[in-house]
């Protein structure tokens, strides 16, 4: 597979720092079409699961861009940058679930996760929480509580609604 053929070029020294650089600068950049932002990032993710510092290092930048405005318009880059997110779990203890990283992760599923398009984004956060957090009941349970308020709300929309409620029966 494409990860056992990155992981041996890792093992062996074949890609550089500088081309990492490369990835993430095609990543961050308006000046790169979709496709190149979401295939450099596709890259990152690869990448990370053999050299998890990869994302450590770049931990914000990571945050700012997937689960910032870029991830909320493109589920894909979401998806990728909670993949990617998932290599801070490789020979680690659990991350406090204080951390910021999560408070980034529930506001962004209670945010901007709002049509069918999202379910598998919401599905991967949901695994990225029970893989990072050393609690994640509580973290979820805060998600649970967002999304109940929005789905029970006399004020929504009936389409709107209906997204909301399958998001919060995906996230039971």
């Amino acid at each position: 597979s494409l990860t056992e053929l990155f992981s041996c070029f890792l093992k062996k020294n074949l890609i550089h720092e500088q081309v990492i650089q490369q990835l993430f600068l095609i990543f961050a950049s308006n000046e790169f079409d979709k496709v190149s932002r979401r295939s450099s990032l596709i890259i990152i993710s690869i990448i990370s699961k053999s050299r998890k510092e990869v994302v450590e290092k770049r931990l914000e930048t990571i945050l700012k861009l997937g689960l910032g405005p870029l991830g909320q318009a493109d589920p894909v880059i979401a998806q990728y940058t909670l993949i990617a997110l998932q290599c801070l779990s490789l020979g680690k203890s659990r991350i406090p679930s204080e951390n910021v990283l999560f408070a980034r992760i529930c506001n962004f599923v209670t945010n901007v996760c709002n049509s069918s398009n999202w379910n598998s984004v919401v599905n991967q956060a949901i695994s990225t929480i029970f893989l990072l957090a050393d609690r994640p009941s509580p973290i979820l349970a805060s998600i649970l509580v967002e999304q109940s308020k929005e789905v029970f709300s006399s004020s929504q929309e009936m389409k709107s609604s209906k997204f909301q409620l399958g998001k919060l029966l995906l996230i039971v």
